[in-house]
Order: C-alpha cells, then sequence, then structure tokens
C-alpha cells in the first residue's frame, strides 16, 4: 500500500512528538508499506541527527515559516550565548536585554495569527501541494494540530486522492494538559475537525474516554490504538545495565507532571538515579542522584542502556499518556509505572495495564514509591519484554480499523 503522512512540524526536532511520529512513519515502512511524508522544513530549528527518516521515504517539504518562528530561533540562540557567557564567568545584566526585547516581539506577533497560531504560515503554503499518486491511507498526525486541517484541505480540493484518512491525535487539544488551548476557539475548531474526520485514533484510552464525552456526536468514529513502540536498544552494543539504577528520563513540568516524590524516594532510598529532561523547576544532582537537561537521543541512549530500572511517570491529569511507557515495554527490565490523575483516570491507566503482568505499580507518593523500589531491589519484578506495543501490530491496527 501507499501512505502520506502529514505532520505540520520539522522532524528533526527532538521532542516526544517527534519521536512518535517516527515510530508511526518507520513502522509502516517496515511492514512493507510505500511511505510519503508532507511536513515542514526549519532551516533554524536545533536538529537531532538521530532524528531521521528510513532512506526509502520521500519526503515532501514545504520550508517557509513563521516571523515568530524566526524571532524564536534569535532569541534561542541568543540565550544559549549567554549562558556560554554565564558558563566563563563574564555574563551580565546586558545578556537579559535581547531576550527580554525577543520576548516582546514574539508575544506580539503571536497575537496576530489566529486558533492555529505560528502553524497557519506553514498551513499557507502546504494548500499549494498537490500529488497526482493514489494513496491507500492519508495519515495525519499531531500535534501539531494544524496537520489535520492540512489533510482535510488537500483531501477534500482534490488535491490528493486517498482511500483511508485517519486522524491520529497523540494528544487532544482543547483538552491538552500541557497546551495553552483551553478556550472557545480551539474547542470550536477540534469539533469541527473530528466532525470532518472518517476515522479518529487516540493513544490513550482515558482521552479516548474523555473525547467521546466532549464530543458525543463523533463518538462512534473514534478509537484508541496505543503508540508503537519506537526505541529498542541492542544488547550487543549496550554496556551491562547497573542493576540498582533508576532512570527517569523525559520532560517534568511540574504543571504536568509531579516528578518531587521519585526524586525524595530515591534519596531516603539511597538508589542510583538518573534523571535526564527538561522543567522550569529543574532538580539538582543530590549525592547518588544524577541530573540532566533534556540530550540527544545519542547521548540519551547510554544512560538508558546502563539504567537497570525505568521509571514512568503519568500525568497529573488528564489522562494523556506519555509515550515512553510503549517503549519501555518493549525491553528486558523493570519498570517503575508511577500513577497519578484523578482516582477515575488512575483505575481506568490501571486496570488496562495491570492486565499485561509487566509492571511495578505504585501511587505517586513517597512512601509508596520506597515500597515499590523495595519490590524491584528485592527481585521481585516482572521484566520480560513484550510485543503489544510492536509497531508491526500498531500498523495492523490501524489499517484494519481494530483497537
Amino acid at each position: 500500500m501507499r501512505v502520506l503522512f502529514i505532520v505540520g512540524g520539522e522532524l528533526g526536532v527532538n521532542s516526544s512528538a517527534n519521536l512518535c511520529h517516527l515510530a508511526y512513519i518507520r513502522g509502516f515502512c517496515e511492514a512493507g508499506h510505500t511511505v510519503d511524508v508532507l511536513s515542514a522544513k526549519d532551516e533554524g530549528a536545533r536538529i537531532d541527527s538521530a532524528m531521521s527518516l528510513p532512506a526509502q521515504v520521500k519526503n515532501h517539504y514545504t520550508s517557509p515559516v513563521s516571523l515568530y518562528e524566526k524571532i524564536s530561533h534569535i532569541k534561542n540562540r541568543a540565550k544559549r550565548s549567554a549562558d556560554a557567557s554565564q558558563t566563563v564567568g563574564t555574563a551580565g545584566d546586558a545578556a537579559d536585554e535581547p531576550l527580554s526585547a525577543a520576548s516582546k516581539i514574539k508575544a506580539r506577533i503571536r497575537a496576530l495569527y489566529g486558533v492555529y497560531g505560528t502553524d497557519a504560515a506553514w498551513l499557507s503554503h502546504v494548500k499549494k501541494f498537490r500529488s497526482e499518486k493514489y494513496y491507500d491511507a492519508v495519515i495525519s498526525l499531531s500535534c501539531p494540530f494544524v496537520s489535520h486541517k492540512a489533510a482535510e484541505y488537500l483531501i477534500e480540493s482534490g488535491r490528493i486522492d486517498c482511500g483511508k484518512w485517519i486522524q491520529l491525535w497523540e494528544d487532544p487539544w482543547y483538552g491538552d494538559l500541557a497546551c495553552d488551548a483551553h478556550n472557545e476557539a480551539c474547542l470550536a475548531e477540534e469539533r469541527r475537525l473530528v466532525s470532518a474526520a472518517r476515522d479518529i485514533v487516540y493513544v490513550s484510552p482515558v482521552t479516548l474516554m474523555y473525547q467521546q464525552r466532549l464530543f458525543p456526536e463523533s463518538a462512534a468514529k473514534m478509537r484508541f490504538v496505543p503508540t508503537p513502540s519506537y526505541y529498542v536498544p541492542d544488547p550487543a552494543a549496550a554496556e551491562p545495565p547497573e542493576a540498582d539504577a533508576f532512570g527517569y528520563f523525559g520532560d517534568y513540568d511540574p504543571a504536568v507532571r509531579n516528578l518531587a516524590p521519585f526524586y525524595e524516594a530515591a534519596k531516603e532510598t539511597g538508589v542510583d538515579a538518573y534523571i535526564c529532561g527538561n522543567s522550569p523547576s529543574p532538580l539538582r544532582g543530590d549525592g547518588k542522584i544524577r541530573a540532566f537537561p533534556r540530550m540527544p537521543l545519542s547521548e540519551l541512549h547510554t544512560y538508558e542502556d546502563r539504567t537497570g530500572t525505568l521509571v514512568f511517570l503519568c500525568n497529573l491529569r488528564g489522562g494523556q499518556i506519555p509515550g515512553k511507557i510503549f517503549q519501555y515495554s518493549a525491553q528486558n527490565k523493570p519498570i517503575l509505572f508511577i500513577l497519578d490523575g484523578t482516582d477515575e483516570e488512575k483505575k481506568a491507566i490501571f486496570d488496562y495495564f495491570s492486565a499485561f503482568g509487566r509492571y511495578v505499580f505504585c501511587e505517586n507518593e513517597k512512601e509508596d514509591i520506597k515500597r515499590a523500589i523495595g519490590v524491584i531491589l528485592a527481585g521481585d519484578a516482572p521484566r520480560d519484554a513484550i510485543d503489544e506495543f510492536s509497531t508491526p501490530r500498531t500498523v495492523e491496527r490501524l489499517m484494519n480499523g481494530s483497537q
């Protein structure tokens, strides 16, 4: 089959969304399908060389980015320069001036964009795309949400011809805990998009439940398909893991995920711990705990490979499931599964994942995390990989309309 993926972002940027995007694309390639991609190209973005498409993929780029994004790149370069100056002890108050000016300009420019924000610049260019090929399936991936709008326009205008159209929502829009979109304009546009959809896929059973409640008129078109595993280490290439080392790898904005109870539990139990990810309030290394900001995949894999136990942390609320749990489940290591959210959310997540007999569960409370750490250190934790979230299974579910 020939498949077209539509992604309104730069796929070379190291982000959790792009890791999932690439997993789907690679999965369809591995299944023997012919894959084209329609995506954005941002020359000013920081590209991770490990975030690459399979060689056989034909990628159609639309390059222009918004003025807002260009200002963002200037600001980020200035920040990196300021950080470097601070490292050698020469930074002063003047270093903040270009950052402050850029922030003010960005705020004014952003106010000019509509419901899709700065992604509207990409949308205006992608509308010119046309293909003479017939696609058995078009899969629009969000985030960003503009991917679905682009697919809708190209299909409805006859600029691409396809059989299936799958809207794949890795995160909801209005209900996204990490997205500043809790307004009537975003809600109305999300309602319109799902109404126009033929097939809607969410990657969390809790998100599916919430979205069916939010948009009951489109509920019958909605289903849940788990995210595929996107990285499985090569045992022959990796160093032997540190059996007593625990690793949390991901961002941890306190407004989205509360990592503090694990941090305190790790300190009190005295285990080795690696924390790699960005946060507005970054945790500091303390004793046997080593904390790092987000890093390129090639560096991150080194820490993941040497970690004996992988730590997975649920969001504070909303029911969205960080994609790393699907990756971790394909590895032969214990997984500390820290539940969080409302009681209803925690029950739904536990009911789904506990059926696999793969995880050590605990509440996101220091004492319960310490209990779970004890179970793992005693050697009583399951560690065998499961293939429930393998890319072949995901591709089959997506294309056959199953859950």
